[in-house]
């Protein structure tokens, strides 16, 4: 992911000028490239036309314009990780000339899918054209995916915006590919394919939301799906994911709190797979069918959950002193915060763990279930 202030030499033309742009790989090949690499020489007239411009990377390009270089710089505004999953999310400003701001957050499920979500707050009628490049082409289906025609490959799910407010346009590019890494026979300059989900926005609020599924053959891609969930309350978007791994559920609010039948919860964003597996963010409480399983004093910055073979493991993070239960659906064993046994982490609800978390920083804890 490309985000940050330019250092050093990057102040000069090396820079390109692209913004929360991002490449992906899996299966060890690239699945998401950019358009944007560099050629043998930066003497080529291609480099200044082609190489730098904003539509030659994965991101969202407003008004087919390149970003201002001087205020392009993304800004974190959140990062969390753990052995479950990744949440990154950034903001940039250097389309406030054509009256766009930009925030994109990327959801990584280890080991399984990315979700790509952008908001934008806009001044002004415009183009959006979010843009993606793949090694090979990808060609639409009847579950309204795009699925590529060589594996292993990257099935792209478009989410957001709804059907009939945006299309889906072929892309071409060209970048030297190391042929090893994603074609048969040797580094080259080559057409790269992809594609330009684009929506007019008039001002107020537009917002793009993908699913990209990295795939080892069609047999693993054929089960994925992903379309967007009602919420019953609150403000926000919703999404639910299906794979080779069951349903999920992801949900990003603008809030207090949201209800997505069957979860309720005050996170601002939240992945939800089942009461054992799942990762909200700034968040106090989570519940499940109307069970509570989660509840902080204070709001955590983030929480993780996920199974183990002797229970669950968690990672919490937080910003302040809180006082987390956790309730699960079977009964405790034994709680451990930092690898610490605390048998006074036990209450008189047997499925149900209360921590203490002394101050601001980073936990984990292990919970086993009892024989």
């Amino acid at each position: 992911i490309n985000y940050g202030p330019l250092v050093g030499h990057e102040y000069e033309s090396h820079s390109h000028l692209d913004a929360l742009a991002f490449v992906a790989s899996g299966y060890g090949a690239p699945l998401a490239l950019e358009a944007g690499l560099a050629l043998q020489t930066y003497d080529s007239p291609l480099y200044k036309t082609w190489l730098r411009r904003a539509v030659a990377h994965n991101m969202v390009v407003v008004n087919e314009q390149d970003p201002d270089e001087n205020a392009k710089d993304g800004d974190l505004l959140a990062w969390s990780s753990s052995p479950l999953a990744d949440l990154f999310v950034a903001a940039h400003a250097g389309y406030q000339a054509q009256g766009a701001h930009h925030r994109r957050l990327i959801f990584f499920v280890k080991g399984e899918y990315w979700l790509i979500y952008d908001y934008l707050r806009l001044t002004n009628t415009s183009q959006l054209d979010w843009r993606l490049y793949t090694p090979h082409p990808l060609a639409a289906d009847a579950a309204g995916r795009y699925v590529p025609d060589q594996w292993p490959g990257l099935v792209v799910v478009p989410i957001l915006p709804a059907v009939g407010k945006g299309h889906i346009e072929p892309g071409q590019g060209f970048a030297i590919v190391p042929g090893p890494r994603a074609y048969e026979g040797v580094t080259a300059m080559r057409d790269i394919p992809g594609l330009s989900h684009v929506q007019q926005s008039a001002t107020g609020l537009a917002a793009y939301l993908h699913l990209l599924y990295p795939a080892r053959d069609a047999a693993q891609a054929a089960p994925v799906r992903a379309a967007s969930a009602p919420l019953w309350e609150g403000a926000g978007e919703a999404a639910r994911v299906t794979t080779q791994q069951g349903d999920d559920l992801f949900l990003t609010q603008t809030g207090v709190a949201a209800t997505v039948r069957p979860w309720h919860t005050d996170a601002r964003t939240a992945w939800l797979r089942s009461p054992t597996c799942w990762a909200i963010f700034n968040a106090a409480t989570l519940r499940h069918a109307d069970v509570p399983i989660f509840h902080a004093t204070s709001a955590l910055t983030a929480a993780h959950l996920w199974p183990a073979a002797d229970g669950v493991h968690a990672h919490l993070d937080t910003a302040r002193r809180a006082e987390v239960t956790l309730t699960l659906p079977w009964p405790v064993a034994h709680a451990y915060l930092n690898d610490i046994r605390l048998p006074e982490a036990l209450t008189a609800e047997p499925a149900a763990v209360r921590l203490l978390l002394p101050g601001p920083g980073q936990y984990l804890v292990r919970i086993t279930q009892a024989s």
